[in-house]
């Protein structure tokens, strides 16, 4: 008995640990400090904070399951790679460097094996409940996100809480490229409207665990008026990847009075020209990006770290080289090459998010930013479940 009670107090710390840390990571991922340039989020300290712990909770557990090792082998080729790389090349800006290893290097490691028995017992025991407070959070940053839109365009003042909503040294959105035309985009608590966007793509399909169309409307509705053309594109891609072909006519359908709203609402709301505006020639100021690119076979050891750009992919051939790439495409798709061939609907779910990011990538994937790659290793590692059943609930 116990030993029973010693377990159950064991696994209860483990969940509710992992809920701060989801909670300050994605509902108010920007609260924090700088030390110089560099962000310290509330977050991030948790992170810091737990991770032995979560290390204790692994090596705690009787079953370890393979399939996690396996995927996080897989990623590790890139970051072995990449190790290299800053061995042999100019240096690197200190945020940027830190910002990278702990996307390539730690949260892959924290996430897809340290938190790998802790999600296992999730599954078998509260999963209902954990996706419930995913969904939770979903509501709030979005309505957070409706109401700020809606209180800074209106009054043409920020409502923040420095240290909590904004960074206490940070507190300035208008300069964070939140302006699109007469409008400040939403950006909710991240502080960005393409950040924000990106990151709650990449969550939306935690809405269909229960089908919660509610939630999902609400969030999507917020997407809309991100007015980031990245962000649309990647909700549009999600809606492409949820609905069944019933619903997709109906959509074709109503396709004519879509395009239509949208050419209203860039031509005589925000005051854009439509061609210019939907179809960028220079791809929204990152056309740089790509006619700059050293395209070489392995290391571009004269270029200077200063890291990701946008365009995700177009910055590992630049510092990394083709072979890079490759192995980059194989460390961020590990979690779907692993679990090739598996049909659990629960799976399925989870990977339309890493499908997503992919996709996004191309254009946006935002690598720098938190909590981007801090949402995106949390749903690879919810991939390392040995899924065994299905969900019965239809709502939160």
């Amino acid at each position: 008995m116990k030993f029973l009670t010693k377990k159950l107090n064991l696994r209860i710390s483990a969940f509710s640990l992992l809920y701060a840390l989801l909670f300050f990571n994605i509902a108010i991922p920007k609260g924090g400090f700088k030390i110089g340039d560099i962000p310290i989020t509330w977050g991030y300290i948790l992170l810091i904070l737990f991770t032995p712990l979560f290390l204790v909770f692994y090596l705690k557990a009787k079953k370890k399951s393979v399939k996690a090792i396996v995927i996080y082998l897989g990623t590790l080729f890139f970051a072995i790679y990449s190790l290299l790389f800053f061995s042999l090349g100019e240096g690197a800006q200190l945020g940027k460097l830190i910002s990278f290893l702990s996307s390539v290097i730690v949260l892959p490691l924290f996430f897809l094996v340290f938190c790998s028995s802790t999600f296992q017992n999730l599954y078998d025991t509260k999963w209902d409940e954990f996706i419930s407070f995913i969904n939770k959070i979903i509501l709030f940053i979005s309505i957070y996100g409706i109401a700020l839109f809606l209180y800074r365009n209106i009054t043409g003042e920020w409502f923040t809480i420095p240290g909590i909503t904004v960074n206490l040294q940070d507190p300035n959105l208008d300069w964070k490229y939140n302006n699109r035309g007469v409008f400040r985009k939403l950006i909710s608590t991240y502080n960005n409207g393409n950040i924000y966007g990106l990151c709650l793509v990449l969550l939306l399909p935690f809405t269909e665990f229960f089908d919660n169309k509610k939630i999902r409307y609400v969030a999507m509705f917020s997407l809309l008026l991100t007015l980031s053309r990245t962000v649309w594109i990647g909700a549009i891609l999600y809606m492409v990847l949820l609905i069944n072909k019933k619903t997709l006519l109906k959509i074709i359908g109503l396709m004519p009075f879509l395009i239509l709203a949208i050419i209203f609402l860039v031509n005589n709301v925000l005051g854009f020209d439509v061609s210019s505006f939907l179809i960028s020639k220079n791809l929204g100021g990152r056309m740089g990006l790509i006619t700059s690119i050293d395209t070489t076979l392995f290391y571009n050891t004269e270029a200077p770290f200063i890291g990701i750009g946008e365009i995700v992919y177009a910055s590992i051939v630049n510092y990394f080289g083709l072979f890079g790439l490759v192995l980059f495409l194989v460390h961020l798709f590990s979690p779907i090459l692993v679990n090739y061939g598996n049909k659990n609907r629960d799976f399925k779910i989870l990977r339309k998010s890493i499908l997503l990011y992919g996709i996004l990538a191309v254009a946006d994937g935002a690598f720098n930013y938190i909590p981007v790659m801090f949402i995106f290793w949390f749903i690879a590692g919810l991939t390392t479940i040995n899924f065994n059943k299905q969900l019965v609930k239809e709502s939160v």
